[in-house]
C-alpha cells in the first residue's frame, strides 16, 4: 500500500483507539516518518541523481518535458497550456547545463552491474548524450530556418493540430499563446542573424522557397489564415460557450493576428529579403566554417559509426549492387527477362494483377484490406509493448 494510506489507516486506529493526546502523538510520528521518506526520495529525485537508474530515467525524461510546454500539451498534461516553448540564448544555454549535469550524474551509476533493458537504456542514453555534448561546437551549423521547417512553420502546425479547445480556458490558453508568437519568431531570427555572422547561411534556392513560404502564411486575408480558420472552427464547435463569449474570443484572436503575429511575419520576412541578396547558390556543408569535421559528426551521430563520408558512399554503392541483384534473381524467376531491374519494377507496378480496380468497389476493398492488417497487428501488439494507447488506428 502507498504510504499515505499507511497513514491513514494508523489516524483511523488511534482515533478509535485513543484519547486526543495520543491521537496526535501517533499522527505526528507517523506523519513525519512519511514526510521524511519522501522529501529523501523527492530531493535525489528532482535535484540530485536518483537512487534506482531506472528512476534517472524518468528524470530526464520529465526535465524535458517541464522544461517544454508543448511537449506537455503533446503528451495531454496540460500544465502549462498557455505558454509556447521558450527558444531564446538563455534557455539554450540553461539545456546545455542540464545535458551536462545529466551526463555525470548518469556516469555516477555503475554500468557492470545493470543487464538487460536497464544496460541497453544505459548505454543508448550514454551514447546521445555524449554525442549532444559532442556537437555543441557545431549547434550553430544546422540552419534554424529552411523551406521545410522553421518558427514560422511549427507554431502553426502545433497550434491547429495539437492544442485543444474543449472549454472557454483553452481558447484562452490559445490567445495566450499566439499572443506569444512575435517573441518566438523574434529568437529565432536572433539565431538566424548569429549563424549569418558565423557564415552560415542557407543556399540561395533555400531562402527563396522559405520567402514564398512565408508570403503564403502572410499575405491571405486574416479570415483564411491557418491560426484563424482553426481557433475559429475550434471555438464554434464548444457547446457550453454562449454566442457572445465566443464572438468576443473570436475578435481577440483578430487583435493578436494584426498585433502580434502578422508584425512578426513581416519582420521574418524583412531579414529572409536581405539574406537573399548575399547567399550564393553552394547547398553542401563542405562552404560552413570546418564543413569536413561538421559532416564528419553528423556521420557519427547518424550512423553510431566512424566511417568516413567517402567509406559510407561506398557502403551506400555496395547495397545497392546487391539490392539490385536480389530483385534480379526475383524477377527473373517471375519470368520478367525484359529490360532493366528498374524498367521491370515499373511494370509490375502497373500489372491489372497487382491492382484494385478503380471503381467503389476497388476503393472499398482496399480499406477493408487495410483493416484486416491493422487487426493482425493489433492482435500481436501486447508482445511488444507494455503501455499502448488507448485508440485505435483507423482508416
Amino acid at each position: 500500500n502507498p504510504a499515505w494510506f499507511n497513514t491513514a489507516v494508523a489516524l483511523k486506529y488511534a482515533i478509535a483507539k485513543s484519547g486526543v493526546f495520543e491521537f496526535f502523538f501517533r499522527f505526528w510520528s507517523t506523519f513525519t516518518k512519511f514526510i521524511s521518506v519522501f522529501k529523501v526520495f523527492a530531493i535525489n529525485l528532482i535535484w540530485f541523481r536518483p537512487f534506482s537508474i531506472n528512476h534517472f530515467y524518468d528524470k530526464i525524461f520529465l526535465e524535458f518535458a517541464w522544461n517544454s510546454p508543448e511537449t506537455l500539451t503533446s503528451i495531454g498534461m496540460g500544465f502549462k497550456n498557455d505558454q509556447l516553448d521558450d527558444n531564446s540564448f538563455e534557455a539554450d544555454e540553461e539545456g546545455l547545463a542540464l545535458l551536462q549535469k545529466d551526463y555525470e550524474h548518469l556516469l555516477a551509476y555503475d554500468r557492470e552491474s545493470l543487464e538487460g533493458q536497464t544496460a541497453l537504456s544505459y548505454d543508448i542514453l550514454k551514447f546521445f548524450l555524449e554525442d549532444s555534448l559532442a556537437g555543441l561546437k557545431y549547434k550553430h551549423h544546422g540552419y534554424s530556418v529552411t523551406q521545410r521547417g522553421g518558427s514560422y512553420q511549427s507554431v502553426v502546425n502545433f497550434m491547429t493540430s495539437t492544442h485543444e479547445i474543449e472549454d472557454k480556458g483553452d481558447a484562452e490558453d490559445y490567445l495566450s499563446r499566439v499572443s506569444q508568437i512575435g517573441t518566438k519568431f523574434d529568437n529565432t531570427l536572433a539565431y538566424v542573424k548569429k549563424e549569418k555572422e558565423m557564415g552560415i547561411l542557407p543556399p540561395r534556392f533555400v531562402i527563396t522557397k522559405i520567402i514564398e513560404n512565408l508570403h503564403n502564411l502572410r499575405d491571405p486575408a486574416l479570415n483564411e489564415h491557418p491560426l484563424v480558420v482553426d481557433f475559429n472552427d475550434k471555438v464554434d464547435a464548444l457547446t457550453e460557450v454562449e454566442a457572445s463569449e465566443k464572438d468576443a474570443l473570436k475578435a481577440q484572436m483578430i487583435d493578436q493576428m494584426n498585433a502580434v503575429v502578422l508584425p512578426a511575419y513581416d519582420r521574418y520576412l524583412a531579414l529572409f529579403n536581405e539574406l537573399i541578396t548575399v547567399a550564393t547558390d553552394d547547398a553542401g556543408v563542405w562552404k560552413l566554417p570546418d564543413g569536413d569535421a561538421y559532416y564528419q559528426s553528423r556521420i557519427k551521430a547518424m550512423t553510431t559509426t566512424d566511417y568516413t563520408a567517402a567509406e559510407l558512399h561506398q557502403v551506400g554503392l555496395s547495397e545497392v549492387d546487391r539490392i539490385v541483384a536480389e530483385m534480379d534473381a526475383i524477377l527473373l524467376e517471375q519470368g520478367r527477362t525484359e529490360g532493366t531491374v528498374g524498367e521491370r519494377m515499373l511494370a509490375l507496378n502497373e500489372d491489372p494483377q497487382f491492382l484494385y480496380p478503380d471503381t467503389d468497389e476497388g476503393r472499398e476493398q482496399i480499406l477493408k484490406d487495410y483493416e484486416t492488417m491493422i487487426n493482425e497487428i493489433d492482435a500481436d501488439m501486447d508482445k511488444v509493448f507494455a503501455v499502448r494507447p488507448k485508440a485505435g488506428v483507423v482508416v
